[in-house]
């Protein structure tokens, strides 16, 4: 009984909090359904009503120490729930997991700060209470391990039948998405096997190419697209000479990093991926091993992968520069910089791949105080006033895209590299009233720049509507790779494709999945 009171308990606050989804999907359903989607829907409101039922009644009726566990485990889900719908308007999705699993410490310290909801002690509060009152329960691990299969039985019965849109407590859902995670997001890398490219160059490759992944890198915000303030007046200087191909503002393949570096490293052709080009592509890394390049990877944000190159895919790396190497802070990226730029000039054959530190949130520690041009400043991390945010957020796009460019290119007369630049993705900025910064479902978080530097001059119609789907043929054809070898469908390179291809653009909010979930236009 006191199982079934704390669940309607629950239900109700999760009703207050979580702004009517009952009676929404309810109205939804009644207004909308036929009679067999009105049973199926009211079946599984009920299963999982009495999922949460049966998880509480497990840890009410075990022994104090069996408590313990799964009452980290509610309590963990109601802050990460509260704080993800606090920022986001929305719960934990299995991208959003492997996001956090990759991503580095810092970035975790910053999203606490920014996702923290106080309202999440109020289910703490009142689980604690139901707690105190069952503390002297008496079964032992039987029932949590009935109830753990039970549950596992129950998500991974439903999966199929539309359990993510019926609405469940923010417990049951949170479990529901670790379980999705678990089975899916980590083991289904695990069912795949990636080509061997059996091909070699019979040439050493005569150039070096170099592919600029920044982070958070919003592209009308860069003076190269026509922005006010002089954010990239390297870039600018470069364009001014002829080296500098601009496609202006791309559209990114998806609003969060892990999604987009696996379409841009992997030759992901569209998204949703339904057919699992992510695992089943040869890597970018292969080609340009096969092609006989030496390559590199410079990750200035992690000391671990986290971008979708595995363990497996090392094997294709020559070299991996990390923030051990490079440092840790503010001038992370403008190290790297000066790395690639010895490398680039004392050497040919080259394949080097960077992902940037670029400008994450908070901005104000992505660039020294002395480098502060645009005052005032946001120095916390409060996110909600544009004005204030802009400024802070164009500082850090002087220090660290115009300070990288500047290091590695410090004459553009000895440009020794094909460069191609982009963005995993862009950033709201607060513009439009958004509390969070990416990694969600507005324009301005897949609005990217996308740019080649070139020592040769190159053919090409940069009036084409460009997107993150066309970095990797783009890649194939710098390196020159037969094309019996390449992945297929592939999109346009970028060195062929001409304002008479011009095709709509989408890209994938955060919270939809990478295999299945439905892309948004880009364009007007």
């Amino acid at each position: 009984m006191l199982a079934v009171i704390f669940s309607l308990l629950l239900l109700a606050y999760d009703e207050w909090y979580f702004t009517g989804r009952y009676i929404q999907f309810l109205r939804n359903i009644t207004v909308q359904g036929t009679f067999f989607s009105l049973t199926r829907s009211y079946v599984l409101l009920t299963l999982l009503f009495c999922a949460q039922v049966l998880f509480s009644w497990a840890v009410f009726v075990v022994r104090p120490w069996w408590k313990l566990p799964f009452g980290f485990l509610f309590v963990y889900s109601a802050f990460a729930q509260a704080g993800y719908w606090n920022a986001f308007n929305r719960f934990i999705t299995v991208q959003d997991v492997l996001t956090a699993y990759y991503s580095p410490a810092g970035l975790w310290r910053d999203a606490i700060g920014m996702f923290f909801s106080w309202y999440a002690f109020i289910p703490t509060l009142l689980f604690l209470f139901f707690i105190w009152l069952t503390w002297n329960g008496h079964e032992g691990g039987r029932v949590i391990a009935l109830t753990t299969a039970v549950l596992l039985t129950l998500f991974a019965t439903l999966s199929w039948a539309g359990v993510r849109h019926t609405p469940a407590s923010a417990n049951i859902r949170f479990l529901n998405t670790m379980a999705e995670t678990g089975w899916g997001g980590f083991s289904a890398p695990q069912q795949f096997e990636r080509p061997t490219l059996t091909y070699q160059a019979p040439n050493p490759p005569p150039n070096n190419i170099i592919l600029v992944i920044d982070e958070s890198i919003r592209g009308d915000h860069l003076s190269i697209n026509g922005y006010e303030r002089p954010t990239t007046p390297t870039l600018d200087q470069l364009a001014q000479y002829g080296a500098l191909y601009n496609w202006g503002i791309a559209a990114a393949s998806a609003t969060c990093s892990l999604q987009t570096n696996h379409v841009i490293l992997n030759g992901v052709p569209h998204l949703p991926d339904t057919d699992y080009h992510v695992y089943q592509n040869a890597t970018i890394f292969q080609y340009a091993k096969a092609m006989g390049y030496r390559t590199y990877h410079f990750d200035a944000q992690a000391d671990y992968l986290w971008n979708g190159i595995t363990f497996s895919d090392l094997v294709y790396v020559d070299e991996r520069m990390t923030p051990q190497t490079l440092g840790s802070d503010v001038d992370t990226d403008l190290q790297a910089a000066e790395l690639i730029h010895d490398i680039i000039h004392t050497s040919t054959g080259n394949f080097i791949i960077i992902n940037k530190k670029g400008v994450h949130f908070p901005y104000f520690r992505a660039y020294p105080a002395e480098a502060t041009l645009w005052e005032p400043i946001v120095d916390n991390l409060a996110y909600n006033d544009y004005t204030l945010l802009s400024n802070t957020y164009d500082n850090g796009l002087r220090y660290t895209v115009d300070g990288f460019f500047s290091r590695l290119i410090p004459n553009p007369a000895e440009l020794a590299a094909t460069i191609i630049y982009t963005a995993d993705h862009g950033q709201t900025l607060s513009q439009n009233g958004e509390h969070w910064a990416h990694c969600r479902g507005s324009l301005n978080e897949a609005i990217v720049p996308l740019f080649i530097l070139s020592p040769q001059p190159l053919a090409v119609d940069t009036s084409y509507p460009a997107s993150h789907f066309n970095i990797f043929p783009t890649l194939l054809d710098l390196m020159g790779v037969p094309p019996a070898i390449r992945p297929t469908p592939l999109p346009l390179s970028l060195l062929e494709a001409t304002a008479a291809d011009t095709a709509p653009r989408f890209y994938l909010p955060a919270d939809r999945d990478f295999f299945t979930g439905e892309p948004v236009p880009f364009d007007p």
